[in-house]
């Protein structure tokens, strides 16, 4: 029998012995035995499981509560003050009679948190949180069996966002029972478990990835990140589309199992709902049946920005390589951004975490951690003279080696280029009302400048490149 479970029985043998020497209350025999276990459901609503043995009828007596619900072998008590006292009396076919009484307080010795190591449904890794990194372990325990839980809390419900008693299994990651990665209790480490994690989604706020810069890189390329927005057009959305990388050819990810990341954006002009990660599936990180793909946006239920994302291979074999493993998609809405000339939308990829098939932490080096998509309305060509608020020029345009940079104030401050990813690839002070910008070292292709003013505001305007 494991320790906890010794130290259960010895805890609730003597409470039986004090009920019996001072109150009266219990009678032991050795063909049956009143046992029970509760948890807190809310600071008054507790839940009892009978876990007795060897009987027939049983009674619940609880003072002052009130009866939410009952099952044949648990029930839901309110406790106006939180706390009281629980007895169980069980009755077998034979006449043996059995009584346990317990005080009920969080942290008494019958509450199951202080008994077992319990369950919340969805976290797999022990944090107390279910969300996108749970999905690691699940692909590390899956397809294992064990004992499925006996108990709910909410007995209609075994998704429950409550603690759960539920027996150890035999296999352990790191210091996590599988007992945990059994998600909805049915004792098998499936696809089902991911439900649970979606249900009590309760998003890290914590986790940052650790600066490593002479690790494989991981990075959030986009295909474009220069929109141009047709005011006529019935529809007039904009899809921004890009890959997630892992490694590169003279520096792969070696035997990588799982991967779980974010990706934040602005959600003044992106319409809620659209972010997307999807798993390539021709990417090195293979196409093993099953393989578990995991996204979750926060847009709506968070009112965040933000889309998490995990996958994980499940038969315990890592995969080695590099290149694309996941597509990223999300829509701009135009008549959100209105008659306004330029608008930008950051895109940025942050707490990202990967795992070998044996659980320990892979590091990466994260680069192009933010990237800016711009939205330019149609009706502004790039041979355009600037409006006259604007106080800035480009020329030539289209440029080859060197473009002009004229400002006709002296409140100009700083001046930076972007290229279709989003990347900045030029940046440098105003220096004068007229000057130099090479972009002689910049393949062909459209550019977004932009100037900011020592206020803070800024101005845009597009730069071809031939």
């Amino acid at each position: 029998m494991p320790f906890k479970s010794l130290v259960y029985r010895a805890c609730l043998s003597f409470l039986v012995m004090c009920c019996f020497l001072g109150a009266g209350q219990t009678h032991a025999q050795e063909s049956c035995r009143a046992d029970f276990f509760f948890t807190y459901l809310d600071s008054t609503t507790v839940h009892f499981y009978n876990n007795s043995t060897e009987y027939d009828t049983c009674t619940w007596s609880y003072g002052q509560g009130e009866l939410v619900r009952k099952t044949y072998n648990s029930i839901t008590v309110d406790l106006p003050s939180g706390s009281g006292t629980m007895c169980l009396a069980i009755l077998d076919e034979a006449g043996c009679t059995d009584t346990l009484c317990l005080d009920i307080y969080p942290g008494a010795p019958g509450e199951v948190c202080t008994i077992t190591d319990c369950v919340w449904p969805g976290d797999a890794n022990g944090d107390w949180r279910a969300n996108h990194f749970d999905i690691l372990h699940i692909g590390m325990g899956y397809g294992q069996q064990g004992p499925p839980r006996a108990y709910y809390p909410v007995p209609d419900d075994s998704l429950a966002w409550r603690p759960s008693q539920a027996e150890d299994w035999s296999n352990w990651v790191g210091v996590v029972n599988y007992k945990h990665l059994d998600c909805d209790g049915n004792g098998m480490i499936n696809a089902d478990d991911l439900a649970a994690v979606a249900k009590n989604y309760r998003p890290d706020q914590q986790y940052v990835l650790e600066d490593a810069p002479e690790a494989p890189p991981v990075e959030l390329v986009l295909d474009e990140t220069v929109f141009f927005l047709d005011p006529e057009a019935i529809d007039d959305s904009v899809v921004v589309t890009g890959n997630i990388f892992l490694g590169r050819s003279d520096m792969p990810v070696e035997n990588i199992y799982g991967l779980a990341l974010s990706v934040l954006y602005d959600t003044t002009f992106v319409r809620n709902g659209t972010a997307r990660l999807e798993y390539l599936s021709n990417s090195f990180f293979g196409n093993e049946d099953p393989l578990l793909d995991f996204s979750y946006n926060l847009d709506n239920r968070f009112s965040t920005g933000r889309t998490d994302y995990a996958l994980t291979r499940t038969k315990r074999i890592g995969s080695s390589g590099y290149g694309a493993v996941a597509t990223f998609s999300l829509v701009i809405e135009g008549d959100i951004i209105g008659g306004r000339e330029f608008n930008d939308i950051n895109v940025r990829m942050e707490k990202i975490k990967a795992v070998d098939s044996l659980g320990r932490e892979i590091p990466l080096n994260l680069v192009n951690d933010e990237l800016t998509v711009f939205v330019v309305s149609d009706d502004i060509t790039s041979t355009r003279a600037p409006q006259s608020e604007t106080s800035f020029a480009l020329f030539p345009n289209p440029a080859e080696g060197s473009v002009f940079l004229r400002v006709s104030e002296a409140d100009w401050s700083l001046v930076e280029v972007f290229d279709v990813h989003g990347r900045r690839v030029l940046r440098e002070p105003v220096r004068n009302q007229l000057q130099t910008l090479d972009v002689a070292s910049l393949p062909g292709g459209t550019y977004l400048v932009r100037a900011w003013k020592k206020d803070g505001s800024w101005s845009s305007q597009v730069l071809l490149k031939q």
